[in-house]
């Protein structure tokens, strides 16, 4: 921690992009910083900031700066203060050669978010973690979280919250041992309004009034569990001992079960041979409803809703509904035909699709932004490179200098100093460009071949495809209109700029940054 003492300290802050400037992450930072100088009473000598003016600039004159400012200033300066250990740099090597420049100085590095300290061996082991997290990517750790889980699954321990009936148990150390044991209060109750239904004589209403009478209540709410609830239950498998998920499927759980899969298998049939006009609500990850979640009311804007109902035939039908309860939507229809809306965004689709002659420029424009771009990036590699041969160059001869005698040891130790800041802040720049390694054409031929035909491509997905092919079309979703279908909607960029060239027959004007090049 700082000390008591006024401590002296810098500021460092960064942002890479524009778009984070005007998101207000630089003020963020700043003042975050501050206040944790302030909480220690520490005062702030100098702030040094990097805003970034472009996706390609990598220039860091903010933090030459302040190294520079700190090699003049050692005296003045007891610690530098930022954000995150990656406003320093995103690669770990970058970071601790920035951190040992620092500790020459006699400078401290604290990190406002992260517990980083240099003064004991555990601290320093923490900030070594820190910056190691900042250079990995987010994907992968989620990944790991997810296989870990999954193994926990499928060896039959419950790793969410427990069922109505159960609580989380949890180990000697106070740890969770994800296997579910009896709530003393309500599984003895849940388990006879189970059984009981097995018999067929009650149907799902006369088992909500049951457990009413029996004092069964939602542990969030302490209110009595509804229809729907009940309904949820009596279908869940975690009741009879296995374990239920979208993704990974059907796994034998570790907790102690209600009832026999003999009698759950027996209230499932008594719930679907129930003939009831009566419908249930369901999730959004039903076959019948791809839609859920982005479809809109055209009227009142709000998302709509879905349930399903058995007819007297047994066959089930899914309807899309409003449940706002001030639109007047909601009163002029009972519910809107799942299948009849899912098949006219089929044709919404087909509506959307640019012609051939679009997508060849689009194609040609996509191909020439991806070889600028490679160019560009490479130009700043390049002059990186010759400013780091340059720095080399100066070092030797900094050396032969020393060699003559002429400067003192002091100017020597300074001039070399100065250099090797500049190379720490160059080889930090160039750690964040990367030029990817990959067929482009492929990649943009993928994307062309999407584009052609997404009615047909939505149509023969399974339903989490269905629901990405959704949002990477429509990024805010879509208004359907009972009168005259689906309206107004924001496409996204590849589309959207496919139609900005269909409007612009004569006068091709396409957005700064990628134009295709045209003949002459």
């Amino acid at each position: 921690m700082l000390k008591e003492a006024r401590i002296r300290s810098v500021i460092y802050t960064r942002v890479s992009s524009v778009k984070q400037v005007e998101n207000e992450s630089l003020d963020l930072q700043l003042r975050e910083c501050k206040n944790f100088i302030a909480s220690k009473n520490g005062e702030v000598v100098q702030i040094f900031e990097d805003a970034g003016e472009s996706a390609k600039t990598t220039d860091r004159p903010g933090l030459l700066k302040m190294l520079e400012f700190i090699r003049e200033n050692k005296e003045a300066v007891d610690s530098v203060v930022v954000w995150k250990v990656d406003r320093l740099s995103r690669s770990q090597i970058d970071y601790f050669a920035l951190k040992k420049r620092l500790s020459d100085y006699g400078v401290i590095l604290y990190s406002v978010t992260e517990p980083i300290n240099e003064q004991d061996p555990i601290s320093r082991a923490v900030e070594g973690i820190f910056s190691a997290l900042a250079e990995l990517d987010n994907a992968t750790k989620a990944q790991r979280t997810v296989e870990n889980m999954k193994a926990a699954y499928n060896a039959g321990r419950w790793q969410w919250k427990a069922k109505i009936g159960y609580l989380n148990a949890k180990g000697p150390k106070g740890s969770k041992t994800n296997i579910p044991i009896k709530d003393p209060d309500r599984f003895i109750v849940v388990q006879k309004g189970l059984k009981a239904f097995t018999t067929g004589v009650f149907s799902i209403s006369d088992l909500t009034g049951m457990y009413k009478t029996w004092g069964l209540t939602s542990r969030m709410t302490n209110k009595p569990l509804t229809v729907s609830s009940i309904s949820r239950m009596l279908r869940d498998p975690f009741y009879c001992g296995m374990m239920k998920s979208s993704e990974w499927g059907l796994s034998k759980g570790l907790h102690e079960a209600m009832i026999t899969k003999e009698e759950y298998n027996k209230n499932i049939s008594i719930l679907d041979n129930k003939n009831s006009n009566l419908y249930v609500p369901h999730g959004a990850n039903n076959e019948l409803f791809p839609l859920r979640g982005d479809i809109k009311c055209h009227e009142c804007g709000k998302t709509l809703t879905a349930s399903r109902s058995k007819g007297e035939s047994g066959k089930r039908y899914g309807y899309y509904h409003c449940h706002n309860k001030e639109c007047s939507l909601r009163y002029k229809v009972r519910g809107l035909q799942s299948e009849s809306v899912n098949n006219s965004f089929v044709t919404y689709l087909e509506q959307i699709i640019p012609n051939n002659d679009t997508l060849n420029l689009f194609k040609a424009i996509l191909l020439d932004s991806w070889k600028e771009e490679v160019a560009s990036s490479q130009e700043i590699i390049n002059s990186i490179r010759k400013q780091l041969a340059r720095c080399d160059i100066e070092k030797g001869k900094i050396f032969e200098v020393a060699k003559s005698g002429t400067f003192s040891a002091e100017y020597i130790r300074q001039q070399l100093e100065a250099l090797e800041n500049q190379e720490i802040v160059l080889k930090n720049q160039l750690s964040e460009i990367s030029i990817d390694e990959y067929d482009i054409g492929t990649v943009i031929n993928e994307g062309i071949n999407f584009m052609k035909n997404p009615a047909n491509t939505w149509r023969k997905s399974p339903l989490d495809t269905k629901q990405r092919i959704q949002k990477m079309i429509f990024p805010e979703g879509f208004y359907f209109d009972v009168e005259n279908g689906f309206g107004t909607r924001r496409l996204s960029s590849p589309f959207a700029f496919c139609e900005a060239l269909v409007s612009s027959e004569t006068s091709l004007v396409t957005p700064r940054g990628i134009e295709p090049r045209l003949p002459g």
